[in-house]
């Protein structure tokens, strides 16, 4: 069975709310949850699927939070964080290791430390700053204009 593409069934039902069911619509309550709904499915398809250039500059981030990371921990943790931070190697398996890896980090006594803080929280602000590259801009302001 052939599955259909996601992003052509985001659009075309966008493209009949904008086009069919907005203009009949008059002033009101129902005009700005429609422009609501407008906003959310513009923005869909990058929840949907959340995979291949956002994935690939979330672990570079994390890559690169866990090479300041190795020399700031200690053990088992500095160990994990020296490995993931020389492989190469991307996908599915990096992003999962990577959120684990801060996962454990943010878990772990040495979190405290402030230099260790930082260096997670640049990470994560990086990915959010990159996803939110990644967003459409609202539609909502198309409300104000009536």
């Amino acid at each position: 069975m052939a599955m259909l593409d996601h992003e052509k069934i985001i659009e075309a039902l966008a493209a009949t709310l904008e086009n069919e069911v907005l203009p009949a619509l008059g002033q009101g309550p129902a005009r700005l949850q429609l422009y609501s709904v407008l906003d959310v499915l513009e923005n869909l398809s990058a929840y949907l699927e959340w995979g291949g250039q956002l994935a690939e500059l979330e672990v570079a981030a994390c890559r690169r939070a866990a090479s300041q990371l190795a020399g700031l921990l200690e053990g088992e943790l500095s160990a994990r964080c020296r490995d993931f931070a020389a492989e190469t190697g991307g996908g599915d398996a990096a992003l999962e290791t990577a959120r684990t890896l801060l996962v454990d980090v943010i878990e772990s006594p040495a979190f405290d430390l402030p230099e260790v803080r930082a260096a997670v929280d640049a990470c994560l602000g990086e990915s959010v700053l990159t996803a939110a590259m990644f967003t459409k801009p609202s539609r909502l302001t198309e409300v104000s204009k009536g």
